[in-house]
């Protein structure tokens, strides 16, 4: 019951504060000035550049998040200043309650500025012309990982300051060093030290952004959403939640309160190295400068005497005839015919052949 009025609580100082919603609003500001900038530009009048405007959230989440920060910490700092959580029997339990409730909150507003986002790029690229199918799937999975998920990040950052510096002033360098380290932008701020991290590298896992900003969408790929990318924002929120516990530590009333505490901290290596392994083996290689990198090395190193076309060897593939979902029920050439006819691999006829496919 407490927890639910310490929601309604935070909620309701939510809406009324002008940094915050301020913040907030700027976003969709800057979001829109940045539509007028694109679409006055000739050269970007089509689809095939339009796929391009998800990049634009990370110059925006950089931007907004320090305001977030700053709010957060503020807010924090001053329920801490006068160690009114030490007055209470609870007090421990209280300070870690304040803590989840300020999180769900500013989770739930971000979630709402989520599915606004969402539907003002969705409107755009249906005024383009791009019609329905999973493309709107993978733009709402790209700003969960690439708008949300910084954002809501951001609660925390301000939250371990507060605990650790309360109201020192060095707290506003602390700021604005996280804000830097941790944004989207890292990979373009540290752009020499970016251009050399593979997808399957550790060090990957130090920057929450893309490799490219540039690049958010390749054609016959899609969007860089991978179970990666979403496995990495897990470790990180992880991370930052044991960071939390442990800096509230100092807070505890009671030896049982902190043998609790250090029992918990224990869960959490186990759980942010399970969740950084499984990130680093499900990233993709299509969007990284060094993965890229690497392979047109290796194509450099290829003896000229071979030929390209020896590399690939088709053994079968299947002709199936069916309606392509894009609207216009029209049938289209498969893949695979595309493939025979690009390397010119003699076919050799199957004892199989129906009218609804052949193998070859």
């Amino acid at each position: 019951m407490r927890w639910k009025w310490l929601f309604v609580f935070y909620w309701k100082r939510l809406l009324k504060s002008k940094l915050y919603v301020g913040a907030s609003i700027l976003f969709f500001v800057l979001l829109l000035v940045r539509f007028v900038l694109f679409f006055s530009d000739d050269m970007n009048a089509g689809m095939e550049y339009s796929v391009e405007l998800p990049s634009e959230v990370f110059m925006l989440v950089q931007i907004v998040s320090l305001f977030y920060i700053v709010w957060f910490y503020l807010l924090y700092s001053n329920e801490l200043r006068y160690g009114v959580s030490s007055w209470f029997a609870d007090g421990y339990r209280i300070l870690l309650e304040k803590m989840s409730a300020l999180l769900a909150v500013h989770a739930l507003c971000q979630g709402i500025m989520l599915m606004m986002s969402c539907g003002v790029f969705s409107l755009v690229y249906l005024f383009v012309g791009v019609e329905p199918s999973d493309l709107y799937w993978s733009l709402l999975r790209f700003l969960v990982v690439y708008q949300f998920g910084p954002l809501v990040l951001t609660v925390l950052y301000g939250v371990i300051i507060a605990l650790l510096l309360e109201t020192k002033k060095v707290s506003f360098f602390a700021m604005l060093l996280v804000w830097i380290l941790t944004g989207p932008m890292t990979t373009e701020l540290f752009i020499d030290l970016s251009q050399t991290v593979h997808a399957r590298d550790w060090t990957s896992l130090l920057f929450i952004g893309k490799h490219a900003i540039q690049r958010a969408y390749d054609s016959y790929i899609g969007f860089e959403v991978d179970r990666g990318g979403e496995w990495k924002w897990t470790a990180w929120f992880l991370s930052l939640v044991g960071l939390a516990l442990l800096s509230s530590i100092r807070f505890t009333q009671t030896r049982k309160e902190r043998n609790a505490v250090l029992k918990a901290l224990l869960v959490f290596p186990f759980l942010i190295v399970l969740t950084a392994c499984h990130s680093l083996q499900t990233n993709t290689k299509a969007f990284t400068r060094a993965d890229q990198t690497t392979e047109l090395e290796e194509y450099r190193r290829m003896p000229q005497t071979i030929k390209a076309d020896l590399r690939y060897r088709i053994q079968s593939y299947d002709i199936i005839n069916r309606l392509n979902p894009n609207g216009h029920d029209a049938e289209t050439p498969l893949l695979s015919r595309c493939i025979k006819d690009l390397f010119g691999i003699p076919l050799k006829k199957s004892s199989r052949f129906c009218s609804g496919g052949c193998e070859m």
